[in-house]
């Protein structure tokens, strides 16, 4: 789609910026910032303020056709937060933000972030914003965004995870003129840098963070009280900072959508450890308690979902001490050598089938599977959506011989994957790139346990395990379907997951076993430091790796297709070398194709080819059936 400038429209970005900024305001020219920032303009001010705006970075709001939401932080409190925004006819509209702060348990630091939710804007329409601080509206920010087409229509989108902090050597401007240094932190690497910059070189329509964001969570508690970093740099609002100030270089040009990574639970941070994530990220509803840490959005024919797996898997689900003694928090409490956050389960439990797959019901059932099979359910009822995408941290199936497949996620939810028949499932966790054959079902007992035994640290506290050393054990291994060397692959007929964990940070994870995974059991759930694998398998669905480069992002071209016909989804990654300093340096690694019947091809919006109109009131009283369920499943029983 073509776009059009502020001055195409009648209405010069200067006289804009006077415009936001209000009768009798001192604006300067807009200034352009340096290679990275080139959506964006800062107006220099005569004076640095703490309530300047920055990390500015955009999400979808519930319908991205109409909807976007602006979000940034601020030093000092802002007094009258706001947005304007001008689209390429009519006037400047001003929205005010609702103010999202929190005190860093561990630091003391207040953090205070602001969200103004865009309504009633046109479908793929091209705007320019301003942020300010309207009490002192001589510091602004301003950059564009563009809505999503409305219907069925081609767009881009990219995908990775795990992109921590630049490090030394990157400088971000601010809005009143100021820079602001990167700082090397324990997970900094440059290839964070430019992978901000490989997705602003792609222009996508918007970009999916698979989890671990920052890792603010790795903040060391010292034995004489207050906190550290491994390498006394920041603290864990201040690594959250330099991560924002980066990933605003293209995330204030298009929405960026995070999903929750075990590196969002922080501890002494909120009920879940996720008060930093939550302030920062306003994401659409979830209609449930847990607003924020899960959620889905629709861009054309797609649904995408965002997971948080740390509710349901066994490994890496939770912060604890890092410094591991004992010490007090910011406010003087005391927090012991072996505190811990662990969120398995923290929506709520399940109960276990007879092939030992689990279910959400009983007396206190998991909302976050219910809101997901519910979300499923509507989708495939909705014959204008043809793929369904999952994001979240942790992966099913992963070959990396760091974390590798959790089982707890097989259980949970590949069974509602298989029977939804969602298309593609991307994760990061493992810092590496991995393509799965396309997948449906499972087969049971193929693992081996390599459990030797011993004293482990799970929820209830210190249990003393047997060795099961060469015992078979279910790791659930996930049942190839089809094994072309490139594809196409048809995804009606299962599922590809990715593993896309090559963002930025410092850690590579790109070594691989020979076809054999690494799968985190049962007898690994920790509370402490991070669990090795217990088991291993065979890893027939493992169709490519990469082992010469860690670092990624793929590159995601939806075609709706024509009526009757079939809809396709073409991936390219890119990968790039381990890098210090410099430009990036990107190529092609792999492309292949997706491929499905469009869901107006055959089926109507009742599954059954009749038409008609599916709501979420409609599904809570449903039990599944058709032609994506299994007979007798219960998804009315809610918390």
């Amino acid at each position: 789609m073509s776009k059009q400038s502020p001055a195409a429209s009648g209405l010069s970005r200067r006289n804009f910026v006077l415009a936001a900024a209000g009768a009798g305001a001192a604006v300067a020219a807009a200034v352009v910032l340096p290679e990275g920032y080139s959506a964006a303009a800062v107006t220099p001010a005569a004076q640095t303020s703490g309530t300047v705006p920055e990390q500015i970075h955009l999400t979808w709001g519930a319908d991205p056709a109409t909807e976007m939401t602006v979000s940034w932080l601020s030093l000092s409190p802002q007094a009258r937060p706001q947005v304007v925004v001008q689209g390429p006819h009519g006037r400047p509209r001003a929205f005010g933000a609702s103010r999202a702060s929190y005190t860093d348990g561990l630091s003391g630091e207040a953090v205070h972030a602001y969200h103004a939710p865009l309504r009633g804007l046109s479908p793929g329409t091209e705007y320019t914003y301003v942020v300010s601080d309207a009490a002192t509206p001589a510091v602004m920010f301003t950059a564009t965004f563009t809505t999503a087409a409305s219907g069925r229509f081609p767009f881009a989108f990219t995908s990775y995870g795990d992109l921590g902090t630049p490090g030394a050597g990157a400088t971000y401007p601010l809005a009143d003129g100021s820079t602001v240094a990167s700082a090397t932190y324990s997970e900094s690497q440059w290839n964070a840098y430019n992978a901000v910059a490989q997705v602003e070189n792609l222009s996508p329509l918007f970009h999916l963070l698979n989890g671990d964001l920052a890792y603010a969570d790795k903040v060391t508690i010292t034995a004489t009280g207050g906190t550290t970093t491994a390498d006394g740099a920041q603290q864990a609002p201040d690594v959250w900072r330099d991560f924002a100030l980066n990933v605003q270089r293209s995330a204030a040009n298009r929405p960026w959508m995070p999903c929750i990574g075990n590196h969002e639970a922080e501890l002494d941070n909120g009920p879940h450890g996720y008060a930093a994530f939550n302030a920062r990220y306003l994401v659409p509803d979830n209609g449930t308690r847990y607003a924020g840490n899960f959620y889905s959005f629709r861009v054309g024919s797609v649904r995408f979902i965002a997971l948080d797996a740390n509710d349901v898997c066994y490994q890496g689900a939770g912060a604890y001490n890092v410094g591991g003694v004992a010490t007090t928090d910011a406010a003087g409490n005391p927090i012991s050598a072996t505190a811990f956050q662990y969120n398995q389960f923290y929506t709520g439990g399940f109960r276990s089938n007879p092939d030992g797959t689990l279910r959400a019901d009983g007396p206190h059932p998991n909302a976050q599977t219910l809101w997901l099979e519910e979300t499923l359910w509507l989708a495939r009822l909705d014959p204008s959506i043809d793929w369904i995408v999952v994001q979240m941290h942790q992966s099913a199936l992963s070959s990396s011989t760091d974390n590798g497949c959790d089982v707890g996620i097989r259980q949970a939810w590949l069974p509602l994957f298989d029977r939804y028949q969602v298309d593609l499932v991307l994760n990061g966790h493992d810092h590496d790139y991995e393509r799965s054959f396309p997948v449906r079902g499972f087969t049971p007992n193929l693992g081996t346990s390599t459990f030797a035994g011993g004293t482990v640290t799970q929820a209830a506290g210190q249990v003393t395990l047997p060795s099961t050393a060469g015992q078979a054990v279910n790791t659930f291994t996930p049942t190839v379907v089809a094994t072309d060397a490139s594809g196409p692959f048809d995804t009606s007929q299962g599922t590809v997951y990715l593993v896309l964990g090559g963002g930025g940070t410092d850690k590579r994870d790109n070594v691989y076993g020979a076809k054999v995974a690494n799968a985190t059991t049962f007898t690994q759930i920790r509370t402490g430091a991070k669990p090795t694998a217990d088991a291993t398998e065979p890893a027939a669905w493992s169709a490519m790796t990469d082992p010469v480069d860690a670092y990624g992002v793929a590159y995601f071209q939806v075609d709706p297709g024509e009526p009757g016909q079939n809809t396709t989804i073409t991936v390219t990654y890119y990968h790039a070398p381990t890098q210090k300093s410099g430009t990036p340096d990107y190529s092609v690694l792999e492309s292949f194709q997706l491929t499905r019947p469009r869901r107006d091809r055959f089926v109507g919006a009742d599954g059954r080819g009749n038409g008609g109109t599916a709501t979420a009131g409609s599904a809570r009283g449903w039990r599944a059936r058709g032609p994506w369920a299994e007979p007798g499943t219960v998804r009315d029983k809610r918390s």
